[in-house]
């Protein structure tokens, strides 16, 4: 979203005091509303981002937020599995059971509720979960990532990533600015100086044995307060005009609150907001920003599935299949469901009326079932369909459309189901133009009347001019004719048994129709 879309979506910045705020709040909808997009692009390719929550334990504060995260992932259009353990649970089942989220297709986003009880190793259980599905981006692989110099994460810890992305929106500049972060702490302080010296930021990192912690506050463009101790920065520590993100969500004791406290952050937020020129509100502030950060990446991490899923059916759509002279060893069932995603990806929606055939009414029937699916769609459904059916024909190569021998029941599928032409009056290929594919084509059609048949002839009345005329046309046709009194000047014929393009005889098409009349013996 360029800048001027972005500032024209967001309220206008509150004043209070000197400062303006960081509405963290606003620009988190504007987030939730740019997922809820990119996850309807996801559904109309049949996908659905998954976010999994594990919480341990009954804390108030974690039950709180995993409350918060999941109604704002439903909101996004992902859907939410919430585990539960109790406090006791060990490590051990623990991590089994992230191993097994790792495992479901269905999760894209795997988030451990933290903190953790002390008998539980928090670092274990955080690189547990694969670094494709880490929605957190605490794992040590991300973070690893995120400490080269040129590193790509998959996904960003979600707290420094929200200060970041609110400091863009602001167009706040970080590039060559004084940058001072109050906190060490893996989940924001370490991660929070990675991402601001790649935005070429000039860091200082300040923590417990920092001396003089005021003095290195007093340099600060920007400050990042992560300490977890209300009020801690003081107002007379910074210099006018300094940026201000408060981490710090701390619940203070308040009488008069219904709750029984208040949040409060790590700075002292009258008497810095005189100083300030832009300070994040606790509430409101960095905390939506944590949550929408969480649904980013989670979502980044279903679209990194899809992009996967289309490289490799990109590269298996250009491999062909091992089909050797005696086909492709197929099931009916599976060679059309393969022909039907094919034709799908190719052509779209099939667009003609159920051709005669037997062969191509089948697979008029598999297309239609499809139809209404998105070429990426159908291709992917075609990639899945194949390694289900026939894993072992992938070999490598591009693809190709070839000549492959028809085995001779009408769905050799050739390589890649990519022999197969489209259907009905749309290909030629599927249509019979000789005498007897066309005739065979007005049994099919019931335009003809079977009076009888001798074992070796069938004997029908042509009711039907064209179909007559195509016996006059071409004698070959009758190889037996027979002619019937009637009391009606009708021509009889014996039609041939020469075959249509499909090996298919009259009498074939008269079974398959079901007239009784034209297959029953003839009474000589």
């Amino acid at each position: 979203m360029g800048t001027s879309a972005r500032k024209a979506a967001r309220p206008t910045s509150v004043q209070r005091g000197a400062a303006r705020l960081l509405d963290g709040k606003a620009v988190a909808a504007e987030i939730r509303q740019e997922l809820g997009e990119r996850t309807k692009v996801l559904q109309a390719q049949g996908l659905i981002p998954g976010l999994a929550v594990v919480l341990v334990g009954q804390r108030p504060d974690s039950e709180s937020y995993v409350r918060g995260k999941t109604k704002a992932a439903e909101e996004v259009g992902c859907q939410v599995f919430n585990i539960n353990f109790p406090d006791s649970v060990e490590e051990v089942t623990l991590i089994d059971q992230i191993l097994e989220l790792n495992e479901d297709p269905r999760v894209h986003g795997i988030l451990v509720q933290l903190p953790l009880p002390h008998h539980i190793n928090e670092q274990n259980v955080l690189d547990s979960i694969s670094v494709n599905k880490d929605a957190d981006g605490l794992c040590s692989a991300n973070l690893g990532l995120l400490a080269r110099p040129s590193g790509n994460p998959l996904a960003l810890p979600c707290t420094p990533a929200g200060c970041m992305e609110i400091l863009r929106r602001y167009d706040v500049p970080v590039e060559g600015k004084n940058c001072v972060i109050l906190g060490r702490s893996a989940i924001v302080g370490m991660p929070m100086m990675l991402l601001m010296l790649k935005q070429h930021g000039t860091v200082r990192l300040c923590h417990s044995r920092t001396d003089n912690v005021a003095k290195a506050c007093s340099d600060a463009d920007i400050l990042v307060a992560a300490v977890g101790c209300p009020g801690f920065v003081k107002g007379d520590w910074l210099k006018p005009g300094v940026v201000v993100l408060d981490v710090g969500i701390n619940r203070v004791p308040d009488a008069t609150r219904k709750r029984g406290y208040r949040l409060q952050g790590d700075v002292d937020f009258e008497s810095v907001a005189l100083k300030a020129s832009l300070i994040t509100p606790v509430p409101g502030g960095v905390g939506p920003m944590t949550v929408a950060m969480l649904l980013n990446n989670t979502v980044a991490l279903a679209e990194s599935v899809l992009r996967a899923k289309k490289l490799r059916c990109h590269e298996m759509w250009k491999l062909p299949v091992a089909v050797n002279e005696h086909g492709s060893g197929l099931g009916t069932h599976a060679a059309l469901e393969l022909y039907a995603w094919y034709k799908q990806a190719t052509c779209g929606d099939y667009q003609g009326s159920q051709p005669f055939s037997m062969q191509g009414a089948a697979k008029w029937s598999a297309w239609n079932q499809v139809r209404g699916h998105a070429p990426e769609v159908a291709k992917l459904a075609y990639v899945k369909a194949l390694n289900e059916h026939a894993p072992e024909w992938i070999s490598g190569g591009a693809l190709e459309e070839s000549e492959t021998q028809d085995r001779g029941d009408g769905l050799s599928m050739g390589p890649a189901v990519s022999t197969l032409g489209c259907i009905g009056s749309g290909n030629p290929g599927d249509v019979d133009e000789t005498p007897a594919g066309q005739l065979c084509q007005k049994i099919a059609d019931g335009d003809v009347e079977a009076k009888g048949c001798p074992t070796t002839a069938l004997v029908a009345v042509i009711r039907n001019q064209e179909a007559f005329a195509l016996l006059r046309r071409d004698p070959k046709l009758a190889t037996e004719a027979i002619v019937l009194t009637v009391s009606t000047p009708t021509l009889f014929a014996a039609l041939s048994l020469e075959a249509d393009k499909d090996g298919m005889l009259p009498l074939h098409w008269a079974a398959d129709r079901g007239d009784v009349d034209m297959v029953r013996p003839m009474q000589m």
